[in-house]
């Protein structure tokens, strides 16, 4: 059986169909997995997956025609048997690049908002997105239907990292004189794409917060991780905070080597959250807009802070930006306290120790 599992966009959704992947691959031991992969950064932390038979890349989003024509010359002469459609993938992109294949089985979701527009009925194969489902276990209901698996233990995310890798990681770590402090890693960024801005708590909150850790303890030296749309963000932290330093000039892989270096990771929602659990790291996750119960760190120790108004979360999955429905300046994340942030930073530190 040949299975090619179509693109997701960001790195957190590609780690969170990695226990999928790997439950597929263990259950039908005949099958062979092609992962199709658009972006650099998603191919990355795919890399050396043993699950994974063949890992492809190609940029799609540069050239459209280019990118019809990679796919009905390159991926539809496989003949692939099956293509799945992981979740979230809630775009007409995405559908129409699965009957391209050539797959007579093409398998998915259906979507609460913009279903029929995203032209989700070329897939032939769907079932109904749950509202408070996490993303990972909505994976693990396209396997339970339209494969029998029934798989009781699901793995954690997984980032798979070679030895080399692992000794490049130790190297910064001493050349930064890192060896003896209490490391704890930050996004306080987040994508800018479709409006994501929102999902950001306040910088000098987070230097509040800073602060307050390091007067309580001392050895604590923080990490800030980000992509060049979390430049002023880190840039802002490392000029407020003098036991602090930003991570730059790493790839995806590199990154994850240092993550896995770090005791707590404190984030705003976004793909590096995901990169942390992946990495194994308890990780504290602050959310608004966008949804703890399909997103929370999957496979670690995490708290999450979460205000939980009336209107929140406001976001589902479509090609729609992300927007404060009532017009309220994303009040589920500027009136979160540094004081209620730090209490779950403590329950998690107790829980790790």
């Amino acid at each position: 059986m040949r299975i090619l599992v179509s693109p997701l966009y960001g790195i957190g959704d590609t780690l969170m169909m990695t226990p999928a992947i790997e439950i597929l691959k263990k259950n039908l031991k005949n099958s062979d997995i092609t992962v199709f992969t658009m972006f650099e950064s998603t191919r990355d932390v795919l890399l050396n997956n043993p699950y994974i038979d063949n890992l492809l890349y190609f940029p799609l989003l540069k050239n459209k025609i280019r990118s019809f024509f990679y796919i009905l010359t390159q991926i539809r002469k496989k003949k692939f048997d099956i293509t799945i459609n992981f979740y979230p993938t809630n775009r007409k992109d995405y559908n129409i690049f699965s009957i391209l294949t050539g797959s007579k089985i093409r398998i998915g979701h259906s979507y609460s908002v913009r279903n029929i527009r995203e032209l989700n009925f070329l897939k032939n194969r769907k079932i109904k997105e749950k509202e408070k489902l996490h993303n990972v276990l909505e994976n693990m209901r396209l396997l339970r239907k339209f494969f029998g698996i029934k798989e009781k233990k699901i793995p954690p995310l997984r980032i798979y990292l070679k030895e080399y890798e692992i000794e490049k990681t130790e190297e910064f770590i001493r050349e930064k004189n890192l060896m003896d402090k209490f490391l704890i890693g930050v996004h306080a960024g987040s994508s800018i794409f479709k409006g994501h801005r929102g999902k950001r708590w306040a910088l000098d909150k987070f230097e509040e917060l800073f602060k307050k850790i390091k007067n309580n303890f001392k050895d604590a030296f923080f990490l800030f991780f980000g992509a060049k749309d979390d430049k002023d963000a880190n840039e802002y932290l490392e000029n407020k905070i003098n036991f602090g330093i930003k991570i730059e000039g790493k790839n995806i892989r590199e990154v994850a080597g240092i993550i896995k270096k770090c005791k707590i990771f404190i984030t705003n929602d976004s793909g590096i959250m995901h990169l942390s659990a992946a990495c194994g790291v308890p990780t504290l996750a602050l959310f608004g807009p966008t949804s703890p119960y399909k997103l929370h760190p999957w496979g670690v120790k995490h708290k999450i802070c979460f205000l939980g108004l009336d209107c929140s979360p406001c976001f589902k999955y479509s090609p729609k930006p992300l927007n404060c429905v009532k017009n309220i300046n994303f009040k589920c994340m500027m009136d979160m306290s540094v004081d209620f942030v730090y209490e779950k930073f403590i329950e998690l530190l107790r829980e790790v120790k």
